[in-house]
Order: structure tokens, then sequence, then C-alpha cells
């Protein structure tokens, strides 16, 4: 299985990239696909995000897998969790960074529009 890389990026802070990939995440989730969430955002706001839900709901949160990765490491990582994932989500930081280009490298092509339940349908067919 080779899932979609889906990397959120903008220049600007502040636009929301963590939190479309935050609920991006949810849907995906709840939809049945086996989710994945890269935050190489120094800021790390995914990462406490993921935290808080997953001390705050528990089992309930259900099974989405949290990386928190910066560096050589991140074309790597995202392709590894690409293999046994259905779909890995890359919340980047602002401005064109290393990382940002890795991450979108390893997608392949920077997504500028999907819907999450065409995702969801690809996966059951």
């Amino acid at each position: 299985m080779t899932g979609h890389i889906i990397t959120v990026a903008q220049q600007k802070g502040g636009a929301g990239k963590t939190t479309l990939v935050a609920h991006l995440a949810v849907a995906l989730q709840q939809a049945g696909l086996t989710t994945a969430l890269v935050d190489i955002d120094p800021q790390s706001s995914l990462s406490y995000w993921y935290n808080a839900r997953e001390e705050t709901l528990g089992e309930a949160a259900g099974n989405i897998t949290h990386r928190q990765i910066s560096g050589w490491r991140t074309q790597r990582e995202v392709e590894e969790l690409a293999q046994t994932h259905d779909v890995v989500l890359v919340d980047s930081a602002p401005h064109a960074e290393m990382e940002t280009k890795t991450a979108i490298r390893a997608e392949g092509a920077a997504a500028d529009g999907f819907g999450a339940e065409s995702l969801a349908h690809d996966a059951r067919e």
C-alpha cells in the first residue's frame, strides 16, 4: 500500500494550516482511513493539539499516528508512513523552509484542492 501524502503549505503564518490538517485528520479517520500526521513546523501547534486530544479523549481519540520531525529525516519518515497509512498529512512551517520543500517533494506535487470524500472512496475500492 502506498498512501496519499498531503502537505499543507502556505508562506503566510496564521493562515489556518494546522487547523485544516487537524480537521482533515479527524474527518479521514472517521471515514475509515488510516491516517498519520507529521508536524514539521517548529512552532509544534499540531503536536500540542494531538497531545491534548489524546489526553482528553483517550481511547475515543481513535487511531491517528503522529510524528514530530525536522531536517533530513522528513522525506524518509513521510515515505515510511505512506507505506502503512491511507493518508499522511503534513503540517508545514510558514515560509519555504527546507522541511516544507522536502515534504512536498515526498508528496510528488503540492495539493491545491481535493475532497476527503473522494479519498475515502478511493481507499474503499
